[in-house]
């Protein structure tokens, strides 16, 4: 192990430069790189940074969260606090968590002093909300990239203040717990790249054609809407867009995709409860539909229910379906139908067992 060698050879770090060192160290597990500090003031010195550049804050190991508050709070006033070295914060909280009040405060005002945090994953239960308002209303991030967070409605508009001060996010994830319907003030992100959320908060996202992932949870009703607002900040190279909902009509879905957003390169229809039974006449439409789109390459229309085994009947009449779909999108080579994942490979379609497009988008987010 790499510790180990150290020890035994400690000539090597006097000849090897500084920035060579903290390149081979940050490839180092975790464990080792703990060891590693205990062996010299270099190695402890070049180690710290990349012990604390992703931090972990979860309830279900109170031990450890309560340490790591201590340990930031005993360098926070020094010439070199550790909220220096933090690029990623991920903290979970759950419903049940019993964590003092004094302690989710102490926490708000460790994370607020990270000041270079890149990505920030916030998925809380902080039962003192006006602490966590404060919090959103006043915390700033100017290197702030990605950000991930579950509000609740109570929040909303407070987020809307913490994200009006983080115009450098290119990645952001919001889910809210319960349905809200008022209108939030308007969020301008102009390097917004990467959009995960609720339909309520695209009506108050602004940005200048820069989105080119887009996962959304829409209600049937919103989906003319959310589409008319989606399409002056859509990337005009191509993008992705993930479409989550229930009672969705699919061949009216296409149709509305199509016509806004035609330059849509994947489109992914995911947790749909019911599976999609497409009548002739779906087929048709949808296949109209594709018609319109310029360069789609993935169609993907995925349901909660993937263990229902299909006939024989069934699976000859989803592969004539793919096969009408394909002809009328020269583009397409890739769809997801009745849990089953077809590709072209020429001369024709077959079923494969790779990742789906959505497992493949996973990959990227």
């Amino acid at each position: 192990m790499m510790p180990a060698m150290l020890t035994t050879r400690p000539s090597i770090l006097e000849r090897l430069p500084n920035e060579m060192l903290a390149e081979i160290i940050q490839h180092i597990p975790r464990k080792d790189l703990l060891s590693a500090c205990t062996i010299s003031r270099l190695l402890n010195r070049l180690s710290i940074p990349f012990l604390y550049r992703t931090i972990y804050v979860s309830d279900t190991e109170y031990k450890k969260f309560k340490n790591f508050l201590d340990v930031m709070e005993k360098y926070a006033d020094t010439k070199a606090p550790l909220s220096r070295h933090v690029h990623e914060f991920w903290l979970l909280l759950t419903h049940e968590s019993n964590i003092p009040q004094d302690v989710c405060e102490r926490l708000l005002v460790t994370l607020s002093g990270c000041s270079n945090i890149r990505r920030l994953n916030l998925v809380s239960h902080i039962r003192d909300e006006s602490r966590l308002r404060t919090f959103l209303q006043t915390a700033h991030f100017p290197s702030l990239l990605n950000f991930q967070y579950i509000t609740d409605p109570i929040e909303a508009n407070d987020l809307t203040v913490f994200l009006n001060h983080h115009p450098t996010l290119t990645k952001l994830l919001l889910t809210c717990r319960n349905t809200y319907h008022c209108p939030l003030s308007e969020i301008r992100l102009p390097c917004l790249q990467q959009f995960s959320g609720n339909c309520c908060f695209v009506k108050s996202l602004v940005c200048e054609r820069t989105l080119q992932i887009m996962c959304i949870f829409f209600a049937m009703d919103d989906i003319p809407t959310v589409l008319e607002r989606l399409e002056p900040m859509i990337h005009p190279d191509g993008h992705i867009l993930v479409v989550t909902g229930v009672s969705l009509d699919l061949p009216v879905a296409v149709r509305q995709v199509a016509d806004k957003i035609p330059n849509t390169m994947y489109l992914i229809f995911r947790d749909l409860v019911e599976d999609p039974v497409l009548s002739s006449e779906d087929v048709n439409e949808i296949e109209t539909q594709l018609k319109k789109f310029k360069d789609l390459g993935c169609l993907e229309l995925d349901t909660v229910n993937k263990s229902r085994v299909h006939s024989a009947v069934e699976d000859k009449a989803d592969l004539a379906a793919v096969e009408k779909w394909g002809r009328a999108c020269k583009s397409l080579h890739r769809v997801v139908l009745h849990g089953r994942h077809w590709v072209y490979e020429h001369p024709g379609w077959e079923v494969t067992d790779s990742l789906s497009p959505f497992e493949m988008l996973l990959q990227k987010l």
